[in-house]
């Protein structure tokens, strides 16, 4: 299976359209169709919801939780795209990743051994190093912690909305454990050297990706733009 029957959705700000230019123009060189998806944006968020109730909880920062709930919402809002759609399974990208020359035919090898029971494919990220990961595919593995949802396939909709409604958080965190989750090994999208998020209100430097990159592409990642 290849990305003939991957629909694409990738998730951009209003206020940053000129951040979704190099994935857009990542996706035109490759010939693939993609359609944009409006992010939450957590400064918004923050300024109009100053106090929830139950949320300010000791010790805990409730912009930072805004911020976490403004991207987990953005992800839930393409998954609704994807079921609305009547899609049987979705690309999601979010405006910063990098993509390897010959992606298409890459994704093509990797999805040609992933286990028949996938629910969702992790291109991107990171096993954390205190959570357990098995190989189960000469390019598959599980984890049963993993950070970062920058790049991943899904064709289970209502079960990860569901599941990110019970637990309210932010979506990487919500989704340990989930079965039918698997990483790919070597990592397949990369995530930009380093940028602010406006969704999640932080500098995000992605250190455990690029470690990731130079240990599974010792010879430098092969991205359609500068990583």
């Amino acid at each position: 299976m290849g990305l003939e029957v991957v629909n694409i959705l990738v998730i951009n700000l209003d206020r940053q359209t000129e951040r979704i230019v190099p994935i857009a123009s990542q996706l035109k060189q490759l010939g693939l169709s993609w359609e944009r998806i409006s992010a939450v944006d957590g400064q918004r968020m923050v300024r109009e919801i100053p106090i929830v109730a139950g949320w300010k909880l000791p010790g805990y920062d409730l912009t930072k939780r805004l911020a976490l709930l403004a991207c987990a919402r953005s992800h839930v809002f393409a998954l609704n795209k994807a079921k609305e759609a009547g899609w049987s399974q979705v690309l999601i990208l979010e405006d910063d990743v990098i993509l390897p020359v010959g992606f298409e035919n890459l994704l093509s090898v990797y999805m040609d051994c992933v286990p028949e029971d996938w629910r969702v494919l992790r291109l991107g990220g990171w096993p954390s190093p205190t959570g357990k990961t098995v190989q189960v595919s000469p390019l598959w593995w599980t984890a049963t912690k993993f950070y970062q949802t920058y790049a991943y396939i899904t064709r289970e909709y209502d079960a990860l909305i569901a599941l990110w409604e019970e637990e309210d958080g932010a979506l990487d965190q919500t989704w340990w454990g989930f079965e039918g989750a698997y990483h790919c090994v070597p990592i397949l999208v990369a995530a930009a050297k380093g940028f602010y998020s406006a969704i999640e209100l932080k500098k995000n430097y992605n250190i455990m990706s690029r470690k990731r990159l130079k240990r599974e592409w010792p010879d430098g990642f092969p991205g359609l733009v500068a990583t």
